[in-house]
Formats: C-alpha cells, sequence, structure tokens
C-alpha cells in the first residue's frame, strides 16, 4: 500500500496537485511539530486548520496556515516542483533490481491506488514469488464494509489482519501458501463480493459514444452515454442494451459547453482524491450547469467492469490550460447517483481548434443490475480535492490570475468514447438477490 512514485502515484494526478489530501498532511505534521517542540500558538492554530472543512482560497494553493507555521514542510517543495525533475528521482525507490515475496494492499476509493498498481505490475511481471493483490471498497482509511455513505455489506470488512498473518506464517515460517493469497483479489462493487483473477483480469474493451442535442449541461436527460454497436464481436462477451450509437435525435456532431468559475468551482464529493473519500450521492451533483453528464439507458443485462478505464474527450478551450474532472457513477431507478470511479487531469491547450485529450480514471471492478445505468460526469473542477486552473499557461493559481474558462467538449464524434474493461458476469445477478461471498 504505497505512494510508489512519489511525484504521479502521490503528490500529483495526470499533472494536478491533490490539493487537500497534500496540504491535509503537511498541516496534520506540521502540528505535531509544533506541540512537540511546546510552540502552542502555532499547534493551536493549525490543530484547528486540520480539524475545519478546508477553506483555502481557491484562487491560491499553500494554505495560509502553513505559509506561517510550516516553511519547512514538504509541501512547499511539492509545490515548487510540479513536473518531473530532479528532485522527484532522487525520492523515488529503484526496485529494478528488487526480487522480494509481496503483499498488495489497496482501496478503490484511495489516492494512493496507482502506487500500488504500478507496484504490483511491476513485481508481478519478472518476481520469482508470489504477488498477491487484494483490492477492497475501501479509501486509505479505514477499512471497513462502509465508504462514504455506501455499506457495502459483511465481506467488505477488512481480512487484512488476517492475510498478513497467513502471509507471514508463509515467507517467514516456511508455511503452505493459503489459496487467498494467490493472483489477485478483487471486491465486486454492486454484487457486494470478492472475485478472484489469476493475474491483472483479461477484460473485453467496449467503447461507449457521448451523444447530446447540446445541453447536457442543462438537462440531465440529454446527454446519452450508449455502446459502439459497429465495434460488436459476436466471438466475444455478449454487450449491454444501452441504447444506440447515438440515441434518438442527439446530433451526431454537437458539443456541449460548460463555464467554469474560480470563485463557485465544482466541489469534490468523495471518490479517492477528497476527504471524506468514498461514496456520496452527487445527483445534486450533477444538476449544475457546470458539470456535463451523459447516461445510458436502464440496462437490459447486468455490466461487469474490471481494471482501467480510459476516457477520450475532443475539447475546444479558450485558455492555454485546464482541469478536467471525470467521474463515473451508477444511476438507480430511484434516482441516486453513486460514483464508482474518477479520474483527475491538468492539460495545456494543444491548439486553438478542438483536439482529444486523454484521462485514465482511477481503475475499479464492480457489476450493475438490471434496471440500473451507466453515468459519464464532466466538469473543470473538483475543489478542494485537487487544486484549481487559473487558466493560464501554467495552470498555477495565483490571487490575481485566476479567471473564467469555457470548455467545449465534441460529441457524437468517435474520437470521443468512455473505454470500458467488460469481464463476465458472474451468476444472475439482480441488485436485491445478490449473494455475498467468493466467485
Amino acid at each position: 500500500m504505497v505512494g510508489y512514485h512519489p511525484q504521479t502515484d502521490w503528490a500529483y494526478e495526470n499533472g494536478a496537485l491533490l490539493l487537500q489530501a497534500g496540504a491535509g498532511w503537511a498541516i496534520q505534521l506540521a502540528a505535531e511539530t509544533a506541540r512537540r517542540q511546546g510552540e502552542g500558538a502555532a499547534y493551536e492554530a493549525l490543530s484547528r486548520a486540520a480539524r475545519q472543512p478546508f477553506t483555502a482560497n481557491p484562487t491560491t494553493v499553500c494554505p495560509e496556515v502553513l505559509e506561517r507555521y510550516g516553511s519547512e514542510s514538504f509541501f512547499h517543495q511539492w509545490l515548487a516542483h510540479p513536473q518531473a525533475d530532479d528532485y522527484w528521482a532522487q525520492i523515488t525507490p529503484e526496485l529494478s533490481s528488487i526480487d522480494l515475496p509481496m503483499l498488495h494492499i489497496g482501496g478503490w476509493f484511495d489516492p494512493y491506488l496507482r502506487g500500488d498498481i504500478r507496484l504490483y505490475k511491476e513485481m508481478a511481471a519478472r518476481s520469482q514469488y508470489h504477488q498477491p493483490f487484494w483490492v477492497g471498497p475501501w479509501g486509505h482509511i479505514p477499512w471497513s464494509r462502509r465508504a462514504g455513505e455506501r455499506d457495502f455489506g459483511p465481506q467488505a470488512e477488512s481480512p487484512i489482519d488476517r492475510l498478513q498473518l497467513l502471509w507471514f506464517d508463509h515467507t517467514l515460517k516456511g508455511h503452505p501458501l493459503d489459496p487467498s493469497l494467490s493472483g489477485v483479489s478483487w471486491f465486486e462493487m454492486g454484487t457486494n463480493r470478492w472475485r478472484r483473477f489469476q493475474g491483472w483480469p483479461q477484460a473485453y474493451r467496449q467503447k461507449y459514444s457521448l451523444a447530446s442535442t447540446g445541453l447536457a449541461s442543462i438537462r440531465q436527460d440529454d446527454g446519452i452515454l450508449s455502446p459502439w454497436i459497429e465495434s460488436r464481436d459476436p466471438t466475444e462477451l455478449p454487450l449491454v442494451a444501452g441504447g444506440s450509437n447515438v440515441a434518438g435525435d442527439r446530433n451526431s456532431a454537437a458539443s456541449d459547453t460548460i463555464v467554469h468559475d474560480p470563485w463557485r468551482p465544482v466541489p469534490a464529493l468523495g471518490g479517492h482524491g477528497a476527504i471524506p473519500a468514498g461514496v456520496f450521492d452527487r445527483a445534486a451533483l450533477d444538476g449544475r450547469s457546470d458539470v456535463l453528464t451523459y447516461t445510458t439507458a436502464p440496462l437490459t443485462t447486468p455490466l461487469a467492469i474490471a481494471g482501467e478505464i480510459t476516457v477520450v474527450l475532443i475539447c475546444e478551450l479558450d485558455c492555454p490550460s485546464f482541469d478536467l474532472s471525470v467521474t463515473l457513477s451508477e444511476v438507480f431507478p430511484s434516482g441516486q447517483v453513486y460514483p464508482l470511479c474518477q479520474g483527475y487531469g491538468r492539460f495545456k491547450t494543444r491548439a486553438a481548434v478542438p483536439a482529444p485529450y486523454q484521462l485514465p480514471l482511477q481503475p475499479t471492478c464492480f457489476c450493475l443490475a438490471v434496471g440500473q445505468a451507466l453515468r459519464l460526469s464532466i466538469s473543470g473542477a473538483c475543489f478542494p480535492a485537487y487544486a484549481m486552473n487559473s487558466g493560464t499557461v501554467d495552470g498555477l493559481p495565483e490571487p490575481t490570475s485566476a479567471k473564467i474558462i469555457t470548455l467545449r467538449v465534441r460529441v457524437g464524434a468517435t474520437a470521443t468514447y468512455v473505454d470500458l474493461p467488460m469481464v463476465p458476469v458472474r451468476g444472475n445477478y439482480r441488485s436485491d438477490s445478490a449473494s455475498p461471498g467468493w466467485d
């Protein structure tokens, strides 16, 4: 469970600073330092800042309390090195010559899952030892059956203590390897049970396209997410019914527009980057006019996803740089919208014309039931989980630099899509009759 490469797996995500997690940890460490040194005023100010909701000025990056009482904090170095350079190279572990048995642990809503996956893939590709990889429906801490507002059932209660003892018995005492410590064990959200794979899941890639009449920021029933029917391979997994390529009278060459206002940014709500992490109903968030939403028709067959998701969007901007925040959610017939995974990235505008931009989402594992729908939500901010983009060349906010950013997303074109890793559905799954356990 590790931020393996500190710059890309810990401090930044696809070029965007994880503000709340980084600054929050820096404030905590500065407060403990002040306490041990007997600096009462500093400790009180830092402790108060750590326990209050993050209230930094949206147009700045470093909290004022860290400027005043945390001058030696690592956070200042993180801010000074937004790009990969010698600073990051010196603190990135070099493990190419290391081969050890490792027990890899992660959470679907843990900001450090990227590091877990990087290390697991590296070791699994070359190690002579077992490299079991467990991922549950957890944030960084704690590991329990609840993540935010969702209760994932008794199977989500942490098995890690038991697994660690079994792992130590095997690696240190020579006991036979317990079957649960071979391959990949992922918690499948929805069925709320663990799934085992021999290694990284071999999925069938299916693209889903975006379509609308140009009102996906105004009406949640306007944006449509649907599978590319012509890409179907009859020898592969059956695809899920969710509409046609361009449903109804949706324009195959439309553009949806959102306006990012730095004084009213789209707020963070759960996911893996925010504090608290986990699952929260984002139906109201999706109703904002600075959020685009694209939703499938209610599913007629279950949909199982396991692995890495990529979104490619054709965007047109009026500024040198911008951010993309993309969330994939499950929509219930009751209207609740629960996020499954998210991705965030900072981009330099390539030209004054529409261009494609690619964003990876946090890997995930879930299964949607018949009657549910899948939704893709797009915005230009997720504050304060991530530092906001000022719209300037370097994107770094300064007190006088923040500007309104107009983002246009081309939809209906084959170059705008979400690429999903589909795996077989186990059993006759319905949301009201899922049987917990191993599969």
